[in-house]
């Protein structure tokens, strides 16, 4: 994550550069310009400052002049003229560090990356401690994915100020990035214990607590996050998947329901309210939760399907048996053998056999290890008085299931049919 890198255009002071007084003289002088540009410059004014130095500067420009015209560039946000002048004077000031260090910071904006690097590491070859340079250079590093040289530069920056709770975060997200996450988290608790509002440090230990499976403890990051930014619907709804993982459905609900509230174009937030509305029970909000996610992703079939089973847990038959086909409609290969015994359960219910059978069917086609499938295909076929198919189904459904607990309620009536059927022969 690019962090803020400290602001210096006022507070770092190019030796020779502090005017006491505003000089009344002719304003053609170049000394008089560069006071006035100076002064300008720490008001704020930086569009006056490229307008005093930039064209009207008649000889040529001290390496103050320059610094002030690039300086100005950069609060302007114009980096390419930033590094022009601030190269100029670099070249004439090799050992002002204030200037190099500007330099650097405008570089880095223009994209020049490698060169960037190089001026810091210059700096710090003069002032080892020089804590900005420190911070830039690791930011740098941990941009350009060099996370080993970036721990490495915050380790430093934490040391020279052990309350720099920015590069505590760096060096914790530096080292998750290396694969160390729990070396992180004691960083990550000195960032927090010295700034408790700075939500990347909650945020990046409340991933972590959830990869350990310690959700109490990234819930309350989470929570902590929340009470900070109420309208993050990111936050609320990693909050919520620990209050699921935890089986607080009632608290993950509240949270999901605030995901969706505050991003109402997120399709799985509603999905997840949804899922919460079903475990507690609430079929009708369930389905309508899932409908919803299913208008804003109509090419998910699972999130139709997840509707009929609410509506069927409902009753609500014909509304499943439509859920469940606008499943089809989007669905894919490995979806359909549950989706097709879903339909087929339906018009079971409704003791609607032939199209039962027609489902059960299809979903074996699909899913030859469906082994329910195979006794409701039986029993459907039995309605039907396709008495030989249902036969070779009960006898495919007992070969398949007859030893398994989890069949064991259907087990005795698919024995008996099947020897009723053997005598009809």
């Amino acid at each position: 994550m690019r962090l803020p890198v400290f602001l210096l255009l006022a507070s770092i002071v190019p030796s020779g550069c502090m005017f006491a007084q505003t000089v009344q003289a002719d304003s053609t002088a170049p000394d008089t310009l560069l006071r006035s540009a100076a002064a300008s410059f720490y008001a704020g004014e930086y569009l006056r400052v490229v307008d005093l130095l930039q064209p009207s500067f008649r000889s040529p420009r001290t390496p103050e002049a320059n610094y002030f015209l690039g300086a100005s560039f950069a609060a302007l946000n114009d980096p390419s003229n930033a590094v022009r002048y601030l190269r100029m004077a670099v070249d004439s000031s090799a050992s002002d560090i204030a200037f190099r260090f500007q330099f650097a910071r405008s570089l880095g904006a223009l994209g020049a990356v490698q060169e960037a690097r190089e001026q810091y590491s210059r700096i710090l070859a003069r002032d080892s401690l020089f804590l900005p340079a420190i911070f830039n250079l690791g930011t740098l590093c941990f941009d350009g994915h060099d996370y080993p040289a970036a721990a490495g530069l915050f380790i430093r920056a934490v040391r020279c100020n052990p309350r720099d709770y920015l590069s505590y975060y760096n060096l914790a997200a530096s080292l998750v990035n290396m694969g160390k996450p729990d070396s992180a988290m004691p960083f990550l608790r000195a960032s927090l214990a010295l700034n408790l509002r700075y939500m990347p440090s909650l945020g990046l230990l409340g991933s972590l607590y959830y990869k350990r499976k310690e959700y109490e403890d990234a819930g309350r990051m989470y929570g902590m996050m929340a009470a900070r930014d109420s309208t993050n619907a990111d936050t609320w709804a990693r909050w919520g998947n620990c209050m699921e993982k935890l089986r607080n459905e009632r608290w993950a609900l509240h949270c999901f329901l605030n995901a969706a509230k505050y991003d109402t174009a997120n399709s799985t937030y509603y999905a997840r309210a949804a899922q919460s509305y079903f475990e507690l029970q609430s079929f009708d909000s369930a389905a309508a939760f899932y409908m919803r996610a299913a208008s804003l992703d109509e090419e998910n079939p699972v999130l139709f399907l997840n509707a009929g089973f609410a509506y069927a847990r409902m009753d609500s038959l014909e509304a499943a048996l439509d859920a469940f086909h606008r499943s089809y409609a989007a669905s894919h290969t490995e979806k359909l053998g549950l989706l097709f015994s879903q339909i087929g359960g339906i018009y079971y219910k409704q003791k609607r056999f032939e199209r039962a059978r027609q489902s059960y069917l299809k979903a074996i086609e699909f899913d030859p290890g469906n082994v329910r499938a195979f006794f409701f295909l039986a029993y459907s076929q039995d309605e039907v008085r396709d008495f030989k198919g249902a036969a070779s189904s009960y006898a495919r459904f007992l070969k398949k299931g007859g030893g398994d607990p989890e069949q064991s309620d259907l087990v005795p009536y698919a024995r008996k049919r099947l020897r009723e059927l053997s005598l009809r022969k």
